[in-house]
């Protein structure tokens, strides 16, 4: 049964970090942000953490915080 938790909360663990990346990787955040929120991971590695980043970033998001970013076009 612990086992079965710990596994639970690696899967969530990297679906977080995951999101995480996604948002990144489609939204331009303030310096400010980015810096707090890798700071603030590299110290706690803890599921429920990495999933308060996760919240913090949406709600960056939904609060006009960060844009979107444009996709570039590829030139040959």
């Amino acid at each position: 049964m612990v086992l079965l938790k710990q596994k639970n909360e690696e899967r969530d663990y990297v679906l977080a970090i995951d999101e995480i990346n996604n948002l990144l990787s489609s939204y331009d955040f303030p310096l400010e942000v980015l810096e707090d929120v890798t700071h603030r991971l590299e110290c706690c590695k803890e599921e429920s953490y990495v999933k308060q980043q996760l919240r913090y970033l949406n709600n960056m998001v939904n609060a006009g915080f960060a844009s979107l970013k444009s996709k570039k076009s590829s030139r040959n």
